[in-house]
């Protein structure tokens, strides 16, 4: 009897996210993969973790997270320029 095939998402995204694809050395993705091992984290939420507090520090976000005022309408371009390119269609 023949095994079945087993339903990845490989190459394929959840409807909504899109890739965001960076080249690093070997050292530095390994040193990522055991702190996410060891945290129990993803790579996106230790990547989200390092934005985050770069964004709070500089006002981008506030302290709950939120896109700020003064940022809004950057972020919102920012956001259709990536929907309109279709980068991950």
């Amino acid at each position: 009897m023949a095994k079945k095939k087993k339903d990845t998402r490989n190459g394929k995204h959840a409807p909504g996210k899109v890739a965001l694809k960076a080249y690093v050395t070997k050292w530095r993705k390994a040193v990522i993969t055991v702190t996410a091992s060891v945290a129990d984290l993803t790579m996106t939420d230790i990547l989200w973790s390092g934005v985050e507090t770069i964004a709070k520090t500089r006002g981008i976000l506030d302290a709950d997270g939120n896109v700020t005022k003064e940022y809004a309408a950057r972020v919102a371009i920012a956001e259709a320029l990536i929907d309109q390119t279709g980068v991950d269609k």
